[in-house]
């Protein structure tokens, strides 16, 4: 575990002695570092390889109010001491790593991005409770996600 502003952030890493580079995978809203089980396998045969569960996520710790996750991918770079990697992921995930290459460019040598969600977009309040409503009534787990905001800032700094 990492602390992050005074959350606890799960992560796990793995790799060869002499890396051939380093790649951050980052989980969907659904997910958590799991998703990740066979790539990171895979990946760690070569490349120092980090997965981590995000805030609300996993065995990672929840925060209240606004939450930039941008920051927090950034954040675990910098205490784990990477100073470049590859990003990876999956769903939000990937909305999390182009905005922190946005944000840090010089810190991100690739993106992976699979079938990424993109911020930015404002939706209208009333599709979003409609959806809400429909995914709670239709899958019980969805029930019990944190419902909670999201960061709004583009400008990359740390808080």
């Amino acid at each position: 575990m990492i602390s992050i502003d005074d959350v606890e952030i799960a992560y796990e890493e793995a790799g060869p002695a002499a890396p051939a580079g380093t790649v951050v995978l980052v989980h969907g809203s659904g997910a958590d570092m799991r998703l990740w089980e066979h790539q990171f396998q895979a990946l760690s045969e070569h490349h120092r390889v980090i997965r981590y569960d995000a805030r609300g996520h996993g065995r990672s710790g929840d925060a209240e109010g606004e939450v930039c996750h941008h920051e927090d991918l950034l954040a675990v770079m910098d205490v784990l001491g990477v100073e470049r990697a590859a990003l990876a992921g999956s769903s939000m995930g990937g909305a999390y790593a182009t905005e922190a290459a946005l944000a840090a460019p010089s810190r991100v040598v690739a993106l992976a991005l699979i079938g990424s969600g993109l911020a930015g977009h404002q939706w209208p309040q009333e599709m979003l409770d409609q959806a809400r409503a429909r995914v709670r009534s239709s899958v019980p787990a969805a029930s019990t996600f944190p419902t909670r905001g999201i960061c709004r800032r583009s400008n990359g700094r740390r808080r």
